[in-house]
């Protein structure tokens, strides 16, 4: 796998003039740590390590634990090779697929990833807790010679994607909000239910979500249009479908909020009856509304064509 791994680093040199092709106007991929026979061996091998997970469908879970940790070790604490503020290069596509959380990005990941044949990684913090349990992608590390298109999922609106190409998800942020109680609720984030409790779940956003509010989120994702070949999608033409939940566990079913529970009374009443259609309307009090509105909200929704009236709120 090493060697298989070296004669793909290899076949991206040979390819040299298709990089520059690919690479942001005028400034090109700079690497940190500089070129060199260890760093050539070093991408070989992080290339290697990365293949033995995403073509080993028999991999034990020790097998790919220890694998990731070797990941980390070796290749993750060490000196990075690439400024992430510059285009990643590689010598297949790499699609960034970048929304805020319950925006419909896992279903368009699923169908892109049908339409291209490409592996989906997961852009994390170098001490994520979570990588152990995915495929992970930093761009200041990363294989060019990665010998399939990658799919890269972020919830961050970071700078670092702005010369990057992929996909920015966005949905109505008032359907997004009782959605994404139900998630963080579920994970134990907080507790809030009833219906009369979504102003101050709003406000949990803005202070306490590690992603932030909408509004602040849609504003930053907003501004990475400016560069690279991206593609805005809405939810409302990629909309989830629930079929694809049948079989599925029931912890998984309870993650996306197909349950039995009996919601009467809790802002998730109307939303768990037309899931994939928007809601916001049964689920906002003025109270909502309100607060919605005072995370710059009205301002992203009239952007996006969500809403034409800067006074809705209060029509609520």
């Amino acid at each position: 796998m090493f060697e298989t791994g070296r004669r793909l680093l290899a076949d991206l040199r040979r390819g040299a003039s298709k990089m520059r092709a690919l690479r942001k106007p005028a400034a090109g991929v700079s690497s940190i740590e500089p070129d060199s026979p260890e760093r050539d061996a070093k991408e070989a091998r992080l290339l290697s390590l990365t293949l033995s997970l995403t073509n080993g469908t028999g991999l034990s879970t020790d097998r790919r634990l220890e694998t990731l940790r070797l990941i980390r070790g070796e290749i993750f604490q060490g000196r990075p090779w690439f400024d992430p503020n510059d285009r990643a290069e590689s010598l297949n596509p790499i699609y960034f697929c970048i929304s805020y959380p319950r925006s419909g990005v896992t279903k368009f990941i699923a169908d892109l990833q049908q339409r291209t044949g490409a592996d989906v990684f997961y852009a994390r913090g170098p001490r994520s807790k979570r990588e152990e349990d995915t495929f992970v992608f930093h761009k200041e590390w990363q294989p060019r010679a990665y010998p399939r298109a990658r799919i890269v999922k972020d919830h961050r609106p970071l700078e670092r994607y702005l010369w990057d190409d992929g996909y920015l998800l966005v949905r109505d942020g008032r359907d997004c909000m009782v959605s994404l109680a139900w998630m963080t609720r579920e994970a134990g984030n907080h507790r809030f239910w009833l219906r009369s409790e979504l102003a101050e779940f709003i406000k949990w956003t803005m202070d306490s979500y590690r992603y932030g509010s909408w509004a602040d989120h849609t504003k930053r994702l907003l501004r990475l249009l400016h560069g690279g070949s991206k593609q805005l999608v809405r939810y409302e033409e990629a909309s989830a479908q629930l079929d694809r939940f049948k079989g599925a566990p029931a912890d998984v079913r309870r993650k996306w909020g197909i349950v039995d529970d009996d919601l009467t009374g809790s802002m998730f009443e109307a939303w768990q009856q037309s899931r994939g259609k928007s809601n916001w309307r049964a689920s906002f009090d003025r109270a909502a509304a309100k607060a919605f509105h005072n995370t710059g909200a009205t301002e992203m929704l009239i952007e996006l064509g969500y809403e034409t009236d800067p006074d809705w709120w209060k029509q609520v």
